[in-house]
């Protein structure tokens, strides 16, 4: 290995008064100064070496997670994540990850298996100085935001059914809207527009069961795909059933 010259004991400049001829003089501080710069110069280029390897493990792991994380298998997803959560604890999980993990997030809710993996990790690096400032942000809005709507559709004179029903709900983060259902089915339902929904769905109508309302779970994705309707994710449509309206509230 090249190292610089080593002037503590007074051998470089003894060295150079050694030398009469300003020639000689010259081409030893010459060498000096190109040894020091073939020694620094091997320095940066390790270093830099370092910094592309450090990249390459980086992009060689968001290559093998992405597969996982995509897949349109709970089990596959749940158990990228978990690499990830892995990486995460390490402090070597790529930042470019986040973007993926919060999709996932917004896809499927923190009701899911798969949202509320995703939701654990993306709450543990809120407070991760190595993410960006402008990363956790993101992340803090992403995990603020309410986990689904609700639009009840209910009976005339089934009002306060449909206020005590949206009052639970809303202590789950739901936003809920309360309309007036025209033609009431004869068994309360709750719709969902999305298959990956369906988990979030199962959740709220286990609130709903809870406060004594049994509602039929309907998958609509088929008919919103055929009219061509974007349906946002996690929105869900309660109609209660006409029997409802006499149906006297839940108590406290």
């Amino acid at each position: 290995m090249t190292t610089s010259p080593d002037t503590r004991d007074g051998s470089f400049v003894a060295g150079l008064k050694g030398l009469k001829d300003p020639l000689d003089i010259l081409f030893k501080i010459i060498t000096i100064l190109v040894t020091i710069g073939i020694f620094l110069l091997g320095q940066q280029y390790t270093k830099r070496q370092k910094a592309r390897e450090e990249e390459q493990k980086k992009l060689d792991r968001v290559t093998a997670l992405l597969p996982y994380l995509s897949s349109d298998k709970d089990r596959s997803q749940i158990f990228g994540i978990a690499v990830a959560n892995e990486l995460n604890k390490r402090g070597e999980l790529p930042n470019g990850l986040l973007a993926v993990l919060l999709k996932i997030y917004e896809e499927n809710g923190p009701s899911s298996d798969v949202g509320g993996a995703a939701a654990t990790l993306l709450n543990s690096t809120i407070s991760n100085p190595k993410v960006p400032e402008e990363t956790r942000e993101e992340v803090r809005k992403a995990l603020s935001q309410p986990s689904g709507n609700v639009i009840i559709r209910r009976p005339v004179g089934s009002e306060a059914l449909a206020t005590s029903l949206a009052g639970k709900l809303g202590t789950r983060q739901v936003n809920v809207s309360r309309d007036v259902l025209e033609s009431a089915p004869a068994r309360s339902e709750l719709h969902y527009f999305r298959p990956q929904d369906k988990p979030a769905a199962d959740s709220v109508a286990r609130v709903l069961k809870a406060e004594g309302t049994t509602v039929q779970v309907k998958d609509l994705s088929n008919v919103v795909q055929r009219k061509g309707v974007q349906i946002p994710a996690r929105q869900f449509e309660l109609q209660l059933a006409k029997r409802a309206a006499t149906t006297p509230p839940p108590g406290p």
